[in-house]
């Protein structure tokens, strides 16, 4: 078929320009063109194309690395691939395009449109392990129908970056290297190890699962030069015994480099042959630096089977609900919000679930049941178990049930009184029917005479107010104050002690007898009138200034002729249970002697009795007073730190605990 010259010139020496028109019936394709100039003859191929058609224009780069190897293990390396295209649609999106290399998928990553007429498609080419040239092959999804488009991608050797960096004394990039692939060897691609951060964890979870694996943990960490399965290794043990976890996922932030950054991973825990304590390893091993950290974990005895760590209240009364609180530990962490059937009790032949879950974490969950009463008095059998499971998995613990207590002495001031006056006594009475009245008791003092007989003496109850707390229920929390006059002393003006009887008769009928001890003292007795403050807190004893007064001490007649202080001298001691305090000043005031000084330093909190100890410098005798009351020690107020956590529960809370004494003291802490 015959085109038509259209012109002839020279361009330049022994080279000449011809211009042609095709043929109007010649249809697009590819043509073998033959130009004969006088005795001479020139042949080429040429294509004629469809303008309007869609077409591939170019692909780059046409040439990527395939896979290579270091540290004896292989490194994918998959490229991103530019595809320009000719008479596409702008408005196409990856998911109307399919890319294929080789058969094998090819990831889309974007379309851009860089001019009206032309469509960029960039892929990442799937990665090859061995050199070759694969065909591509591109379907592209119209509205009306498809367009299919062809092309090679030339896969080759890279550079032997392990022989190349390790002759500098360097490390493979790999992170750069799988980001970034090239073909030739370029030193930026090399990196000194003595760089590389060593990592460390910020989060396991969970800590704890059964023995026959199959548990999925997710690890947080910082530094980990890994950015694929393939680059990390997590195992537990030691040589023959040792397991290996699997890694199924690993993600690092997007600033993360070989040097430095944050992601996690997730592995799948192996099996092992007995319940333990063990240790799993993380390492990452490059072939020219290694990696490696460690965390703890648990493999659990039998999975399902509940293990109580602890339990509050062991004791209740049996008129009393049962609201018990238990630390589980063996189960898997429950998710918020909780499930209050996942676990089922069985207590005193009643069944339920769970009341309320407090906190959920992979070392233990705290859960409370509710159980109402009466209980008969005796061991209480508790069990729990995982409600799915069933009872074959059930825990116990045994609950002690005690008989409702009877009324009781809780506290009575003072315990002392002079002998010859009436002395007003407070009586705290703990478990008393709420209806009780002053009515319903009636008093007298037991005591010995003169002639070593037994006096009895009527006393008078005054009062009787209740002190129990608005959400009292029974009588378990009833607390009564009483009011009673203790006679003088029927023996006189001597020192002796009597039992205060106060008996009450009970709705039953039955005749109940409280006893309070009291003392009656001299005019002579050397006694404290004063005393302030009766406590002090631990964490300020040596701050706290305490004052008290002391009647005929260290003789009667001292206050008459203000000499308290001077027969005393320097000879005062002071003893706060069995801790010696110090005295500070000694004076005479109002006939007493004052007395000023600081407690005695003790560990733990404790109730004492005060005993000050002196010598009269006149006569040479020792002479003591002892308090009728009780001197407290108190602990102070715990400091808390943070005062907000999850809704979920296992935040991890810091209770410090000034003055409670050396750790050995603190038992049992709940």
């Amino acid at each position: 078929m015959a085109a038509t010259i259209n012109s002839v010139q020279e361009l330049r020496s022994n080279v000449i320009g011809v211009s042609l028109t095709k043929p109007a019936s010649l249809s697009p394709g590819e043509y073998d063109v033959e130009v004969e100039v006088g005795e001479k003859q020139l042949t080429y191929v040429f294509t004629f194309f469809d303008g309007d058609a869609p077409r591939l224009e170019s692909v780059s780069p046409s040439s990527v690395p395939a896979a290579l190897t270091i540290g004896s293990r292989q490194v994918d390396l998959r490229t991103r691939v530019a595809f320009v295209m000719a008479n596409i649609p702008s408005n196409i999106e990856p998911t109307d395009i399919t890319v294929s290399v080789g058969g094998a998928r090819a990831e889309v990553l974007s379309v851009r449109a860089p001019s009206s007429n032309r469509t960029v498609v960039d892929i990442l080419a799937p990665a090859v392990a061995s050199p070759s040239t694969r065909a591509a092959s591109i379907i592209i999804q119209l509205e009306s129908r498809s367009v299919s488009l062809s092309a090679e991608l030339s896969y080759e050797v890279p550079c032997d970056f392990e022989s190349f960096c390790g002759g500098q004394r360097y490390a493979v990039d790999v992170q750069r290297l799988s980001k970034e692939p090239v073909i030739a060897c370029d030193v930026d691609y090399c990196i000194d190890p003595n760089l590389v951060e060593s990592p460390t964890l910020k989060f396991v979870s969970p800590k704890r699962g059964p023995r026959t694996g199959g548990t999925v943990v997710t690890v947080e960490f910082e530094n980990l030069p890994a950015f694929s399965v393939n680059d990390v290794t997590i195992s537990t043990g030691i040589g023959g015994f040792r397991r290996y976890g699997t890694v199924t996922g690993i993600f690092q932030s997007a600033d993360s480099t070989t040097f430095s950054g944050s992601g996690s991973l997730t592995f799948i825990t192996p099996g092992v042959t007995t319940p333990r304590d063990a240790v799993f390893e993380i390492v990452v091993n490059t072939g020219s630096f290694i990696r490696s950290t460690t965390f703890e974990y648990k493999f659990l005895k039998r999975q399902g089977v509940p293990t109580i760590a602890s339990v509050s209240p062991m004791i209740i009364y049996e008129s009393q609900d049962l609201d018990l609180f238990m630390s589980l530990e063996d189960v898997t962490a429950l998710s918020f919000p909780f499930n209050l059937s996942r676990f089922t009790y069985h207590v005193n032949g009643a069944s339920g679930f769970l009341s309320s879950v407090l906190s959920s974490t992979d070392e233990k969950t705290d859960v409370a049941i509710s159980v109402p009463g009466p209980f008969t008095p005796g061991p209480l059998s508790v069990s729990i178990f995982p409600t799915r499971l069933g009872e074959t998995f059930a825990t116990s613990i045994n609950i002690t049930v005690l008989a409702d207590p009877t009324p009781a002495v809780k506290s009575s001031f003072p315990k002392q009184g002079l002998a010859e006056e009436t002395t007003t006594v407070n009586v705290i009475v703990s478990h008393l029917p709420f209806g009780a009245n002053a009515s319903d008791f009636t008093a007298q003092t037991e005591s010995e005479g003169l002639a070593q007989n037994t006096v009895f003496e009527n006393a008078t109850v005054v009062s009787l107010r209740s002190l129990t707390p608005n959400d009292c229920e029974s009588v378990l929390c009833t607390q009564h104050e009483i009011v009673v006059e203790v006679p003088a002393n029927p023996a006189g003006d001597v020192v002796s002690t009597a039992t205060l009887h106060l008996q009450y008769l009970s709705d039953e009928g039955e005749l109940q007898d409280l006893e309070v001890e009291f003392t009656w003292l001299s005019s002579t007795t050397p006694a404290f009138e004063y005393f302030f403050p009766r406590s002090v807190s631990l964490s300020q004893i040596d701050e706290t200034n305490i004052t008290m007064m002391i009647r005929n001490f260290p003789t009667a007649g001292c206050g008459q002729t203000a000499t308290c202080a001077a027969e005393i001298g320097d000879s005062a001691s002071i003893r706060f249970g069995s801790a010696a305090g110090r005295i500070l000043a000694v004076s005479d005031s109002n006939g007493m002697l004052l007395v000023s000084a600081v407690a005695g330093i003790v560990e733990n909190a404790r109730d004492v009795q005060v005993v000050v100890t002196g010598t009269n410098n006149a006569s040479g005798g020792v002479v003591s007073a002892e308090t009728f009351f009780d001197f407290a020690y108190k602990t102070p107020a715990l400091e808390l730190s943070p005062l907000d956590g999850r809704m979920g529960g296992g935040s991890v809370i810091t209770l410090t605990a000034r003055a409670w004494g050396r750790a050995s003291f603190v038992q049992q802490p709940s």
